[in-house]
């Protein structure tokens, strides 16, 4: 950027044209406005129109609605063309897009399509024992139906129905680059072009050429086709009750023989599903198993310590201050029975012969300190809470060296409203502690957006007390958290950190 007078200087012409510019920066229009070197200003109004556009589209997204009522009898707080979302009455989605429109909320035609939706689209098409098997990225699903035929689709678009992109019978064998089978698709309902091929090893593979060679591996589509692993990966499961699991166990993922196994009440047992650990009812942790096996072939050893209701420090343990007592500060006893059940662990792999690493910590706290911070009931600062992590990270480090790794999931919000600043805090505490922390990963951070899709626990449990259900998860919530953390957790495992 060029000046002339050179920037800095005092000669009159110089101050006379800035006195010029900042009236109209301050008291003209909404208009750019250059300064000395030609380069574009904005003035006080257009600053001022930027942020209130900005605004209507931020204050919608920070509201959830029940009903379609609760949303309209709060237009005041939902700026005109703005759009937001309340809870869908039924399982045909998840949520409602509404737009503002003349102070009355009117359906946009768009949806956010709900977990029974998608799993019934099998029996939708007509094939109830068709087999579905999800691509774990992009939606992409395969199915082969009872006469044989594969079917490649989209499991839903923004309007929530499926898009079927292929329906042709096993066709082209192909020998080459290991692809022992090879089936070319021409979609009949979307141009898009779809090539589906089994490899060597049995996994049905999709590749979708639209879209810059997007590539989904779908996993073998028999059940005789797996193998145990040949070394585990061992996690340490920690903090509070979201690391234990308060979802619905029935939607649970189930895990096959071999892949899992936990090491709880003096036992080392196989994972078949949920419980995991003192799990009340469904949990992350089978979701992790199947997606860090599916992506390394790795399997898992995972040791659950979380407690429920947990502080990281002492101070928000406290029973006066909404705590049960149990914390994970230097005083607590949490951290002391965390290293001697991974110790005793370690011995029953041992002495079971397995072949076994150590993974890391996978960490899900916050919603206890959080309603202690000072922008909540004020009795912890925020320096509290990050000298409390580094203490404790420090304290494992005796035990699992220094370059452990350590995978967070960010804390989410509440279900009631309660204590909402706390909660933001908290996340911003998290998100500065995984920037300055060797070795400690974000491996989810979808919970805060759990509300707006509808996905807390009242989902599943529409009739417990608000208390029990507040900050925890639907089981879909749980779901996608425990695949979320396993392909960070895979990545660093494979190297790719």
């Amino acid at each position: 950027m060029a000046f002339n007078p050179e920037l800095g200087s005092t000669s009159p012409a110089v101050l006379l044209d800035n006195a010029e510019r900042l009236d109209k920066l301050v008291n003209g229009p909404a208009a750019d406005v250059p300064d000395r070197g030609g380069d574009p200003l904005y003035s006080w109004r257009q600053m001022m129109a930027k942020n209130d556009e900005i605004r209507q589209n931020l204050i919608p997204l920070s509201r959830q609605y029940m009903t379609l009522d609760a949303a309209q009898a709060d237009i005041a707080n939902i700026p005109m063309g703005s759009t937001t979302y309340y809870r869908s009455p039924d399982d045909s989605a998840l949520a409602i897009e509404v737009i503002n429109n003349g102070g009355t909320l009117e359906p946009t035609g768009r949806a956010m399509p709900s977990q029974e939706y998608v799993e019934g689209i099998p029996t939708g098409l007509g094939f109830p024992d068709s087999g579905l098997i999800n691509a774990g990225s992009g939606n992409v699903w395969l199915m082969r139906d009872e006469s044989g035929l594969l079917r490649v689709f989209m499991a839903s678009k923004s309007d929530g129905y499926p898009v079927i992109y292929a329906d042709v019978p096993l066709a082209i064998k192909n020998e080459a680059f290991g692809v022992s089978e090879l089936i070319e698709i021409n979609g009949k309902s979307d141009p898009y072009r779809v090539t589906a091929y089994r490899d060597e090893d049995g996994n049905l593979r999709i590749v979708q050429y639209a879209k810059f060679n997007k590539y989904w591996s779908l996993g073998s589509d028999s059940e005789n086709e797996s193998s145990n692993p040949t070394e585990y990966v061992v996690f340490l499961i920690a903090g509070q009750s979201n690391a234990q699991g308060m979802g619905a166990a029935a939607k649970s993922l189930t895990v096959n023989p071999g892949i899992a196994y936990q090491y709880y009440s003096g036992n080392l047992t196989p994972v078949l599903g949920d419980p995991v650990g003192n799990a009340s009812t469904g949990s992350a942790w089978p979701a992790f198993a199947n997606e860090f096996y599916r992506r390394t072939g790795l399997g898992v050893i995972f040791i659950p310590t979380a407690v429920g209701s947990s502080g990281l420090t002492a101070i928000a343990s406290l029973p006066a201050n909404g705590g049960n007592g149990q914390n994970w500060s230097g005083t607590g006893t949490l951290r002391g029975t965390a290293i001697a059940r991974y110790n005793d662990a370690i011995a029953a792999l041992e002495s079971g012969g397995f072949a076994y690493r150590f993974g890391g910590v996978l960490w899900s706290q916050g919603e206890r300190d959080a309603r202690c911070l000072p922008s909540a009931s004020n009795k912890i600062t925020e320096q509290d809470y990050k000298n409390e992590f580094a203490n404790l990270k420090s304290y494992f480090s005796e035990t699992f060296g220094d370059k452990f790794v350590w995978i967070i999931s960010q804390t989410g919000g509440d279900d009631a409203g309660i204590d909402a600043q706390g909660l933001t805090d908290m996340r911003r505490l998290q998100r500065e502690i995984v920037r300055s922390t060797p070795g400690v990963y974000f491996g989810w951070n979808g919970a805060y957006n759990l509300i707006a899709r509808g996905l807390m626990r009242s989902h599943d449990f529409p009739n417990d007390p608000d208390n029990v259900n507040r900050s925890h998860y639907s089981q879909q919530g749980y779901n996608e958290m425990g695949t979320a953390m396993a392909v960070v957790a895979a990545s660093i495992a494979t190297g790719n950190s």
